[in-house]
C-alpha cells in the first residue's frame, strides 16, 4: 500500500509540473505496472495474466456522468478485468472578471478581477470485489489557495452484474440520480446545474439499466441545512436511442423534497443562506424533464427543472420556483485535434434574492445573495495530448438586480 500511495503522489506531482504530458502519462504506466506485476504473483495463477491495478484511459472514471456514476462504473466494470481500477482529473483555470458591480453574500460587492487556480484534485479508485459487487471511493483534494484539505466526494457500493441482469441496487454518498443537467462548460455550470443538481448525498437507490433505458428509484436523505434530516424518495428515468445515425433521448425525474438538499436551491433554506433571503415550506418536491437530439457530431439540448410549490421568504411567497436551458454541444477535429464546442443559454424564474454561485474568482467561491436571472455560456476545448483537454470558456450572467457579469476563464483539464 506504501508503495501505491508513493506511486499516486509522484503521479499527482508529476502532472502538476511536467512539461511533457505524455512522459508523465507514461511514467505512472510504468509504476502501476510494477505494482501490479508484484501483486499478481501474490494471486492464483488463473489470474496471473491480468494487472492487479490498471487505468481506464479509454473511458476515464473522473469523465462519466456524475448523475448517473454508479451505472457507468457497472458498465466499465464489463470491460475491465482489473481487481483495482485508479483515475482521477486534475483541472487548472486562469480567469478574468469584469461588468457591473455585484452584490455578495455577506454585504460586500464585487466588480473585476483575475486570478490563476489549480481549481480540482480527484483521486478516484474502483474495487471489482468479485463478479457481483463494485466499489468506488472519490477523494478530493482541495488545493493551497482555495484552503487545503482532503475529502471524500463520494464513495458507494454497487450490487449488481449488467452481464447477468439489468437491475442493480446502490448504497452509498453520490450525486443523485435525478435530471441529466447538460449544457455545462469545462469550469462553470448552466443556472439548471447550479440551482437543482444534488450533489454528494446519502442514498439506497434501485437500478434497471439496459442498452436503451436507464431507471432509478429509491430513497435518499437530506442534510437537513435548518439543523434537520430526513428521509425523502425519488424516481428518474432517460432513454436514449439512435435512428439512421440521429440520437435521441429523453429523460424525466421527480425528487419528493428539494429543501435542504445538496443542491443550489436546497442550501437556500434553512441556515444554508443570510437573514432575510431564507427560504422555508414544510417540503417542496421537483420534477424534471430533458431531451436531446441529433447526429454525434451537432446535439441539440433542453431541459425544464421545477419545484411543486413555492416557499416563504421575508414574509410572502416566491411562487414555483424553475429553472431552463437550451443549447447545442458539437465535436469535430481541427487538424486532426479531437475538439468539443458548448453553447447554451439558462434561465431562472421566481428566484430573485436567492443565494447563488457567481462564476468569478475561483478560490473565494462567490456567492451573490441577488439571484441570477440569465446565463450565456460558451466553450471550445481541443484534446491537444491524450485525455488533456485545453480550451476558453466565456459566461455573461445578468442578475434580477440588472447587474451585468462577464468572465473568461482558460481551462486545461486532464483525466487518466
Amino acid at each position: 500500500m506504501k508503495k501505491i500511495a508513493i506511486a499516486v503522489l509522484s503521479f499527482i506531482t508529476a502532472s502538476a509540473y511536467a512539461d511533457d504530458v505524455n512522459t508523465t502519462m507514461a511514467n505512472i504506466q510504468s509504476q502501476l505496472n510494477q505494482i501490479s506485476a508484484e501483486l499478481t504473483s501474490q494471486t492464483p495463477q488463473s489470474n496471473a495474466s491480468v494487472p492487479f491495478i490498471g487505468l481506464d484511459t479509454a473511458n476515464p472514471l473522473a469523465a462519466m456522468s456524475k448523475v448517473q456514476m454508479p451505472i457507468n462504473v457497472l458498465r466499465a466494470k464489463n470491460q475491465l478485468n482489473n481487481t483495482v481500477v485508479i483515475g482521477g482529473q486534475i483541472e487548472a483555470d486562469a480567469q478574468y472578471t469584469d461588468g457591473d458591480k455585484i452584490p455578495l453574500k455577506g454585504g460586500s460587492t464585487y466588480q473585476q478581477g483575475s486570478d490563476v487556480s489549480l481549481s480540482k484534485v480527484y483521486l478516484m479508485t474502483m474495487v471489482n470485489f468479485n463478479d457481483y459487487i463494485t466499489g468506488l471511493v472519490n477523494l478530493k483534494a482541495q488545493p493551497a489557495n482555495v484552503g487545503s484539505s482532503i475529502s471524500i466526494e463520494r464513495a458507494f457500493l454497487m450490487f449488481g452484474n449488467l452481464n447477468k441482469s439489468p437491475f442493480s441496487l446502490m448504497v452509498g454518498a453520490n450525486y443523485l440520480p435525478f435530471g441529466n443537467f447538460s449544457g455545462n462548460g469545462p469550469w462553470s455550470n448552466a443556472l439548471t446545474t447550479n440551482m437543482f443538481r444534488v450533489s454528494t448525498t446519502n442514498q439506497v437507490i434501485a437500478n434497471f439499466s439496459n442498452n436503451w433505458l436507464i431507471v432509478n428509484t429509491g430513497i435518499y436523505s437530506n442534510t437537513g441545512v435548518a439543523g434537520s434530516s430526513s428521509i425523502n424518495y425519488l424516481a428518474n428515468a432517460i432513454a436514449q436511442k439512435t435512428w439512421n445515425g440521429i440520437g435521441m433521448s429523453f429523460g424525466a425525474g421527480y425528487m419528493s423534497d428539494v429543501s435542504g438538499s445538496n443542491s443550489g436551491l436546497g442550501k437556500a433554506y434553512g441556515t444554508g443562506a443570510s437573514g432575510p433571503n431564507n427560504l422555508s415550506s414544510a417540503t417542496n418536491g421537483a420534477y424534471d424533464i430533458n431531451a436531446s437530439i441529433g447526429p454525434a457530431y451537432f446535439t441539440l439540448l433542453a431541459e425544464y427543472v421545477s419545484t411543486v410549490g413555492g416557499a416563504m421568504q421575508g414574509g410572502h411567497s416566491t411562487g414555483v420556483m424553475s429553472a431552463w436551458m437550451l443549447g447545442e454541444q458539437s465535436n469535430f477535429k481541427v487538424h486532426d485535434i479531437p475538439t468539443k464546442f458548448q453553447l447554451s443559454y439558462s434561465q431562472t424564474v421566481n428566484m430573485n434574492n436567492i443565494q447563488m454561485t457567481y462564476n468569478a474568482d475561483i478560490p473565494s467561491s462567490l456567492k451573490t445573495n441577488a439571484g441570477i436571472q440569465s446565463q450565456w455560456l460558451t466553450s471550445i476545448q481541443g484534446q491537444f495530448f491524450h485525455n488533456v483537454w485545453i480550451g476558453p470558456e466565456f459566461v455573461t450572467a445578468q442578475l434580477y438586480t440588472g447587474q451585468n457579469s462577464y468572465t473568461g476563464t482558460l481551462d486545461v483539464t486532464a483525466y487518466f
